[in-house]
């Protein structure tokens, strides 16, 4: 082989040493949280946190549909006109609007399991009152704040993913939507039998019911590992993979926990050894990773 053949190799990546100090790298004793739920696998820590996004997301299709059986029945409660029926419909989706942006903001601090749980607890709080709504002013203003803390549900099927195996992390996903049409067939047949005996009252507090009990149940569900990682908390992440390996009777890959971008430090390291590039390029600094037992740190020589 050529010089130049060996040179048009190694720009794009496909000299055997390349390959081998990939090989060597997955070899090392360090593994990251992607690596620790693949090697664990899809159980029954998996199955539990299924059902209950799976009820997060059919409580939130049941209020979507709970606004076009309500509309009619407030409609003739309060002697309303067809704009303000309609404004019933639209003031919810401007809450969710307008309770994105904070929502987004205070679970990149606290973290989606927190987020989730306070958007879930307003929700049913809000959905009850409703129920208690002395005119149409207030059924609006309850509806807008049920809205605008609907918006942090979505963000239930991204802490799902995160614990999910990238085997079947496609499926699972795809098979949470099936809760969808769950909840707005659940929401039409509780109507048709609440409506005519109790009236639209007693529908909007059972529709809160659901929420209202999975509650409890989220509250045992860990942190995201990923957001333990971003923040630094490596022995808070391992504690909760731990507890998944437990949970799924398996354990977790030897080695210790590190970020992505720390093992990708190494690799990169690996990488530039094998090919003979002992010396960083021109403008960049030469960087260790150092791997405490409890939280992996990386350093910078220009740091010490």
């Amino acid at each position: 082989m050529s010089d130049q053949d060996t040179g048009v190799q190694r720009r794009y990546g496909r000299d055997s040493s390349s390959s081998d100090s990939v090989e060597r790298a997955n070899q090392t004793n360090v593994y990251t949280v992607s690596e620790a739920i693949d090697h664990m696998g899809f159980g029954w820590f998996q199955l539990k946190l299924s059902m209950f996004t799976g009820m997060i997301w059919m409580t939130d299709a049941m209020e979507m549909m709970l606004m076009a059986i309500l509309s009619p029945a407030a409609k003739c409660y309060f002697d309303l006109t067809d704009i303000e029926v309609a404004f019933i419909t639209t003031i919810v989706f401007l809450g969710v609007f307008i309770g994105s942006s904070p929502y987004g903001w205070l679970m990149d601090i606290y973290g989606r399991h927190s987020g989730i749980l306070l958007g879930s607890f307003f929700v049913g709080f809000f959905g009850i009152l409703s129920g208690f709504s002395p005119s149409y002013a207030w059924l609006l203003f309850l509806r807008f704040m049920v809205g605008f803390h609907i918006s942090s549900t979505p963000q239930a099927m991204t802490y799902y993913s995160e614990f999910l195996p990238s085997t079947s992390r496609s499926r699972c996903i795809v098979f949470i939507e099936v809760f969808w049409s769950i909840g707005t067939v659940f929401e039409t047949l509780l109507s048709m039998v609440v409506m005519p005996a109790l009236g639209w009252r007693y529908l909007l507090w059972l529709s809160a019911l659901p929420i209202a009990i999975s509650l409890p149940v989220f509250w045992f569900f860990p942190k995201s590992p990923v957001f333990l990682i971003s923040q630094g908390d490596f022995a808070g992440a391992k504690e909760v993979l731990q507890k998944i390996a437990k949970t799924n009777n398996k354990q977790l890959p030897p080695g210790q926990l590190v970020s992505r971008e720390q093992k990708q430090l190494m690799l990169d390291g690996m990488t530039n050894n094998v090919n003979g590039e002992e010396q960083p390029s021109e403008g960049s600094e030469d960087i260790n990773v150092s791997l405490d037992e409890e939280s992996p740190l990386i350093a910078c020589k220009g740091d010490e």
